[in-house]
C-alpha cells in the first residue's frame, strides 16, 4: 500500500488517431480531469467480456476512460482502480456517429490507496425498472424484482446471507417502476464508433432512468441500483460502480444494468452484483473467462436445478474473493511458515459452522502472486460446483482475472478430475518448493498437508518378495511423479493406487545374481537394501522438464 497522500503517475503512449472499422476517430486537444474511478464489467450470455472505466468529477460529470490491459495491469490491475481517487490526462476520441467520445488515456495520477471497508451489515438495493418508449413490454412485474430481492433461498437476500456467513444482507432493497425512458432505444444502445458493434452508453441509461424515478424515489437509503430493462442493452449484462447526482447529493452507488436474460437467471443476478461489491472475474488457466464452475464471478455454475422463478442459481464464490471482502476471519486462514510441514483441516468454503477448522490457505509464491487452497462440497448453493474436493487457485491481483483454478491435466476444462484434488493425491510446485497433499477426507471436509518452502520429493518403495514381485507403496500416499505426469511450470501431481502388486525384471547388464531391478521402464533402478528399494524423485530443472532418479543407481544387496 502507497503512503497517504503519495501520488503515483503512469504514462502511456497513444496514438494521434484511431482508424476503426467504420470510420475515422480523431483525437481533440489534451485535457486534464480529476474525480474517482469506477470499473464496470460488462458480461455477454456468449462471448468474451467487456471492461469500461469511467472516471466521475465531483460535480457528477462524466468521462469514459480508454485503458488496454497493459495498462491496467501497469497501474496495479483493475481491482486497484475501482474506487480510487485519480488525476488522468489524455486526448479526447470524437467519431463521426457521436459529438463527443472517451478519453484516450495518457498518463494516470492515482492517489493514495483507499483501504477498503470490510463489507458488512445491510445493503440495500434499490431495483428501478425502465422501459424504452419504443419498445413495448414488461417482462416482470415491479412486485416479481422485489421478491428477487427477497430472504427466502435462492432469492439475493437471502443468497448473500449465505454466501457472507451472515455478515452482509441486502434487507431494506425495494422495487420501483416501471418509468419511461426520455429517448429512444437507439439514442442509448448503437453502433456508436463506428467498429461494426452495438455499444451501450451506460452512463446515459443510468442517469435518465434514475432521473426519470426520482420524483417517486427516495435514494438516499440505498447504497445500490439495480437498474432493469425491457430490452437488450446491447451485448452484455453490466456491473459495477457508478456516481450519480440524486436527491440533491452526488455520489458513487453500486450499479448493474440488467436485460431480461440477465434478471431472470439467479445466478447472473448473483455475478453483477458481484461486480458491484468490486469482485473482478475468475477462471481456469486458459483464454476463457467463463469455464469455472467453482465460482458465481466465472461461469455461474453448471446449473443442476433450474428454480422455476428465478433460473439458475449461483454457487458460492472463491475462497479469495470472501477475504477480499473480509468475510473470513483471519485465525481462519492459514498462511505456512517458510520452511514448514502442517497438516490442517480445511472447512467446506459453504460452512463456516465448524468452529476453527480453517476455511482456507493463502501460499505466497511471490511478492505479487500466491495460491489459495479450499474445499468444496455438495450442499446448498453450491450444489452447482462439480465435486465434493479440494480446490487451488493461482492469484495474481495484477492480471484481469485474478483468481486461476490449478488445472493439472491441462485440457482445457477446469472442473474435471485434473482441477479436484482428493485423498492420497498431492499438488507438487517443484519451482517454488511447495507440496499440497490431501491426506483425507474428514465428516466436516478434508485434512491437508501443506509443506512450503522444502520440496516433499515423492518416494516409491517396493517391498521385494523372492520371486521377483513386490508391492509398491507411495509417500507422501498417492504420488507418482514421472515424465508423463508434469503439468505446467514443472507442477507434478498423479493418481495411483497407494498399494499394488508389481513386477521386478533383474538388469541383463549386471552381474549374477543381479543386484538392480528395472521398474516399470524408468531409467534408472531401485537403492536400497533387499528386500526392499526405494525410488526419490525430483526435478531436474537444469536440463528438461523430465523427473530423474536421485541417487544414481545403486543395486540392491541380496538375491531374489
Amino acid at each position: 500500500m502507497l503512503p497517504k497522500g503519495h501520488l503515483t503517475v503512469a504514462t502511456l503512449a497513444v496514438p494521434v488517431a484511431l482508424l476503426l472499422a467504420g470510420g475515422l476517430a480523431i483525437q481533440t486537444g489534451e485535457e486534464t480531469v480529476t474525480g474517482v474511478l469506477h470499473v464496470v464489467w460488462g458480461d455477454p450470455p456468449e462471448g468474451a467480456p467487456v471492461l469500461r472505466t469511467y472516471l466521475i468529477e465531483d460535480d457528477g460529470g462524466s468521462h469514459e476512460l480508454r485503458l488496454d490491459e497493459p495498462q491496467i495491469r501497469a497501474l496495479g490491475g483493475i481491482t486497484a482502480l475501482n474506487g480510487r481517487r485519480a488525476t488522468v490526462r489524455g486526448s479526447r476520441v470524437t467519431y463521426r456517429a457521436q459529438a463527443s467520445g472517451p478519453l484516450q488515456v495518457q498518463s494516470v495520477g492515482l492517489g493514495a490507496e483507499a483501504r477498503a471497508a470490510p463489507l458488512f451489515g445491510s445493503q440495500p438495493f434499490a431495483n428501478v425498472a425502465c422501459r424504452f418508449p419504443d419498445v413495448p413490454g414488461e417482462p416482470q412485474t415491479v412486485a416479481w424484482f422485489a421478491g428477487l430481492m427477497g430472504g427466502t433461498a435462492p432469492q439475493m437476500d437471502h443468497y448473500w446471507r449465505d454466501v457472507s456467513y451472515d455478515q452482509l444482507n441486502i434487507q431494506g432493497s425495494q422495487a420501483f417502476g416501471w418509468f419511461q425512458l426520455p429517448k429512444p432505444k437507439s439514442d442509448y444502445v448503437g453502433d456508436f464508433d463506428g467498429d461494426g458493434k452495438s455499444e451501450a452508453r451506460l452512463g446515459d441509461l443510468a442517469t435518465d432512468c434514475a432521473n426519470a424515478a426520482d420524483p417517486f424515489v427516495d435514494f438516499l437509503p440505498f447504497v445500490g441500483i439495480n437498474f432493469m430493462f425491457n430490452d437488450l442493452i446491447s451485448c452484455c449484462a453490466w456491473g459495477g460502480g457508478y456516481s450519480l447526482t440524486l436527491d440533491g447529493q452526488t455520489r458513487g452507488y453500486r450499479v448493474t444494468w440488467m436485460p431480461p436474460w440477465a434478471y431472470q437467471s439467479q445466478s447472473v443476478m448473483g455475478h453483477e452484483m458481484g461486480h458491484s461489491f468490486g469482485l473482478p472475474h475468475s477462471s481456469g488457466p486458459y483464454d476463457a473467462t467463463y469455464d469455472s464452475q467453482w465460482d458465481v464471478m466465472s461461469s455461474g455454475g453448471a446449473c443442476h436445478v433450474r428454480h422455476p422463478e428465478y433460473g439458475c442459481t449461483g454457487p458460492h464464490t472463491i475462497s479469495y474473493h470472501k477475504d477480499k471482502l473480509s468475510w473470513i476471519p483471519a485465525e481462519r486462514i492459514f498462511t505456512p511458515a517458510l520452511g514448514s510441514r502442517q497438516r490442517i483441516n480445511l472447512a467446506p468454503l459453504d460452512d463456516p459452522a465448524t468452529g476453527t477448522d480453517y476455511l482456507m490457505a493463502r501460499i505466497p509464491i511471490d511478492a505479487d502472486s500466491f495460491y489459495t487452497v479450499e474445499a468444496r462440497r455438495l450442499v446448498g448453493y453450491d450444489d452447482d460446483v462439480p465435486a465434493r474436493a479440494v480446490v487451488l487457485h493461482t492469484v495474481a491481483p495484477a492480471r484481469s482475472r485474478d483468481a486461476q483454478v490449478v488445472d493439472e491435466d491441462g485440457v482445457g476444462n477446469p472442473n474435471d478430475d485434473g482441477a479436484r484434488w482428493l485423498p492420497g493425491e498431492a499438488f507438487v510446485d517443484a519451482i517454488n518448493q511447495l507440496t499440497v497433499h490431501v491426506i483425507a477426507e474428514t465428516a466436516d471436509g478434508f485434512e491437508v498437508e501443506i509443506t512450503y518452502g522444502s520440496l516433499v520429493e515423492p518416494t516409491l518403495t517396493v517391498a521385494v518378495a523372492g520371486d521377483g514381485r513386490g508391492t509398491l507403496t507411495s509417500e507422501p500416499a498417492g504420488i507418482v511423479c514421472g515424465p508423463a505426469d508434469l503439468g505446467p511450470a514443472n507442477q507434478c501431481s498423479a493418481s495411483f493406487p497407494i498399494t499394488t502388486d508389481v513386477t521386478l525384471t533383474a538388469d541383463p547388464d549386471t552381474s549374477d545374481p543381479p543386484s538392480t531391478y528395472l521398474f516399470d521402464g524408468w531409467s534408472g533402478a531401485c537403492s536400497g537394501t533387499f528386500p526392499a528399494c526405494t525410488l526419490r524423485l525430483m526435478v531436474d530443472e537444469s536440463v528438461t522438464a523430465d523427473f530423474r532418479v536421485v541417487p544414481p543407481a545403486i543395486g540392491i544387496s541380496g538375491t531374489n
